[in-house]
């Protein structure tokens, strides 16, 4: 019987009901830590693969734009060299313009007849008026040599074709490269 009372020892049950609530205490402590750790390691990784894919994205962006400024490069180094030649074709056309003016008036007074002109036809040595012929002829082939530069390779109308041409190639790229504004369409630039 004193087994029977012992056992219903109210001391007893509370020091095991007492090691019991701690038992589960401790067990439920350790199951919230665990708990608590897993979601902040599964937090911790979600945010790592947040941050990698924001990475990868703004990479991606980086390179997209060097390589939109290295092409803008290239069309202004290409704008710069077009309208570089267009200013040098200009140059040399209104060189060649000049050149070929001054040409042309020098043919313009031989056959219009200078003073000199007439006194060497009035002369009566046969060696002046033999000089004065050759001299006719030298203006009529310079006459003759100016309508080929004029037209001809490399002559005055050549010139103006290139001139244009490397105007309209500046013109295109200038308009490729300047940036539009939202506000007009694109028709009326």
């Amino acid at each position: 019987m004193k087994d029977i009372l012992a056992l219903m020892n109210p001391t007893r049950w509370a020091i095991l009901a007492g090691a019991v609530l701690a038992l589960a205490a401790a067990v439920g402590g350790a199951l919230a830590y665990t708990h608590g750790a897993g979601k902040d390691a599964g937090r911790a990784e979600v945010q790592a693969a947040w941050n990698a894919e924001k990475l990868q994205q703004a990479q991606a962006e980086i390179r997209t734009a060097l390589l939109r400024a290295e092409r803008v490069a290239t069309l202004s180094n290409e704008l710069m060299e077009a309208q570089s030649a267009h200013a040098k074709t200009i140059k040399d056309l209104a060189n060649a313009r000049a050149g070929a003016h001054a040409r042309g008036q020098r043919v313009r007074d031989a056959a219009g007849g200078t003073e000199i002109d007439q006194r060497i036809g009035a002369a009566e040595c046969t060696v002046a008026r033999a000089f004065a012929a050759g001299s006719f002829r030298a203006a009529a082939s310079c006459r003759d040599h100016l309508a080929e530069i004029g037209l001809g390779s490399g002559g005055l109308v050549e010139s103006a074709a290139s001139a244009h041409y490397e105007h309209r190639r500046a013109e295109a790229l200038r308009q490729f490269v300047m940036p539009r504004s939202p506000f007009k369409p694109a028709n009326q630039e």
